[in-house]
This record gives structure tokens, sequence and C-alpha cells, in this order.
């Protein structure tokens, strides 16, 4: 009868374990959720400009497209090459790109170098290792964040996105936003 009840209450213990760790899964969840919807404040090391810190404040009032990413990830690859090749029709929408990756800073110069970045307007930050999750919530590549000139997150998009969907994006937002 004793082992019973042990064998009982060790199953309860775990359930109780296990539902509390869900709660705050979820609790977490929606704080990081809470916690986008307007442009997180941030601060991370230029990859391009020296190690100078790059604060999220010189992004506020413009439009901002924020990719974490990792050099090595194929289809973080194409996404990069994709807004490269439309760099001019970004500039012309004024919208930003900005590359976040937790990759030492070396990988990061040599994927510049590579990719012919040096010379674009795209920033390209490196992020301690979890802060980028602390931040966002998300750890996956490329998941790109889409911040209207308000600083409004209009969009996530996890996994390699079709140009035409940001644009469309912005434009669609621009639209609602002069109706008011």
């Amino acid at each position: 009868m004793k082992k019973k009840n042990v064998i009982i209450f060790t199953f309860l213990l775990l359930i109780s374990f296990f539902s509390f760790n869900i709660f705050k899964i979820s609790q977490h969840k929606q704080t990081i959720k809470e916690q986008i919807k307007v442009l997180p404040e941030f601060s991370f090391s230029s990859v391009k400009e020296n190690h100078k810190n790059i604060s999220s404040n010189i992004f506020f009032k413009s439009k901002t497209v924020i990719i974490h990413f990792n050099s090595t990830c194929h289809f973080c690859q194409e996404e990069v090459q994709l807004l490269k090749d439309h760099e001019e029709l970004l500039k012309s929408l004024d919208i930003n790109i900005v590359l976040i990756s937790e990759e030492d800073t070396n990988i990061l110069q040599e994927f510049l170098k590579e990719n012919e970045l040096y010379n674009s307007d795209f920033q390209l930050l490196k992020s301690n290792i979890g802060d980028f999750y602390k931040l966002f919530g998300t750890s996956q590549v490329p998941t790109a964040f889409l911040y209207n000139a308000n600083g409004k997150l209009i969009k996530t998009i996890t996994g390699l996105s079709k140009f035409e969907l940001i644009t469309q994006t912005f434009l669609e937002d621009e639209k609602v936003n002069s109706l008011h």
C-alpha cells in the first residue's frame, strides 16, 4: 500500500512540475509577444563600423526589417541575396535592412566580403549568444520582423521570405495608416 501511495505521489508531483513548466513557457511567450509589438530597445555591435554599438533608436521613425540570420544557413544566404538584388527598390521605399547574428565577428566580416555587402546600406550587427532570443523570442533563422515607421510590428516571417511579401506588407500598412 505504501509503495502504491509513493508511486501516486511521485506521478502527481511530476504532473505538477510539467504543468508548471508549460505555464511558465506560455507566460514567457506571451511576454515576448507583447514586448515585440513595438521595436524593442537594443544595442548590438556593428560588424561594418568597427564594433560601434548601434542602438535600435536609430531605426525609429523609419520602416525596418530586422532579420535574425546565420551565415551558414542556405535560406539566410538566399534571403540576403534577394534583398541585395532589390537594394535600390528598398532604398526608394525607405526600408532599412538590419541583419543580426550571434556568430563570431570574423565570420561575419568574411560574410560581408563574400556577399559584397560592405558598400550596401544594410546594417550587420552582432549580438551576444542568447540576447536576440531574450528580445524577440526566437532563435530560428531566418526570421524577419517588419516594423513600420511608427515602430509597430506589422509582420513576422519565419523562414525564407518572398521579397514581394515584404514590400506588399509595408505598402498595405501605409494604406491603412493613411486612412486614419
